[in-house]
């Protein structure tokens, strides 16, 4: 698989079903009512899934810490010969 295909496989959208929702942050509006930003998760399990369908066995995790006992998950997957790394995450400020 060239690395644009796989970059596309990996890109492919999830099933409807596999997407769960949940309340993020609630601001409070000037006439009393409530407004509450949706945020659109998947499965971890899921992503999983994907990346062992698509990379086999050139792809990896780790965790890193964080400030206040959280940690970062960072992905690296196996391309051309090459570990490309990344990650996404967010330190809470209250513990």
């Amino acid at each position: 698989m060239t690395p644009r295909e796989t970059l596309a496989a990996l890109a492919k959208p999830f099933p409807a079903d596999a997407v769960s929702w949940r309340v993020g942050s609630v601001s409070n509006k000037d006439d009393g009512s409530k407004t509450g930003m949706a945020l659109a998760f998947i499965d971890a399990r899921d992503v999983m899934q994907r990346l062992d369908e698509v990379m086999g066995a050139d792809w990896q995790c780790e965790y890193v810490a964080m400030p206040h006992g959280t940690c970062c998950c960072r992905i690296g997957l196996l391309i051309e010969g090459q570990w490309r790394w990344r990650s996404n995450g967010a330190g809470a400020t209250d513990v």
